[in-house]
């Protein structure tokens, strides 16, 4: 398997074992609220209250640590791990969810 490959998914399962937010951040997916961006973090689609900013703020921070991590283990750049993420997390996102494209901006996928 691939380095990039692999990476991909030891990251992806290390996202997928954070359930408590998963729902959260799922339903608000589905809401149009929030979408995923192409380096691997969430953002907001359009204004929420302060609470869904803190949510994205708390899963955004945790998807770092973890991307750092698998970079440090492998020896490669952290943008790295973040891309290969991303594609994968834009790519299997839903459709009907917000995600965004690599200049930046919001499609309906």
């Amino acid at each position: 398997m691939r380095i990039t490959a692999r990476l991909a998914v030891v990251a992806l399962t290390l996202l997928l074992a954070l359930p408590a937010f998963a729902q959260s951040i799922d339903a608000l997916k589905a809401a149009g609220v929030v979408g995923e961006r192409p380096d691997g973090l969430v953002a907001l689609v359009k204004p929420a209250e302060p609470a869904v900013q803190e949510l994205i703020d708390t899963i955004n921070a945790r998807r770092m640590a973890e991307y750092q991590e698998i970079a440090r283990r492998n020896g490669t750049p952290v943008e790295a791990v973040q891309a290969i993420v991303g594609e994968k997390l834009v790519t299997q996102s839903p459709p009907g969810t917000w995600v965004m494209d690599a200049q930046g901006g919001w499609r309906v996928k």
